[in-house]
């Protein structure tokens, strides 16, 4: 279930980097954009391994 809402959140970035600041604002904790960039991380190598 992660894995699937990483790879949204990862899709929603590419389309809208504007959109994730937004959120990554409302939020205000680095914790918060500790794991956004983590599950980003974690994206881009999925995304390497399949292409």
């Amino acid at each position: 279930m992660e894995s699937e809402l990483a790879s949204a959140v990862g899709q929603e970035l590419e389309q809208e980097p504007d959109v994730s600041r937004a959120s990554r604002k409302d939020r205000g904790s680095l914790d918060g954009s500790r794991r956004f960039k983590d599950k980003n991380r974690e994206n881009d190598r999925r995304c390497g391994e399949e292409g």
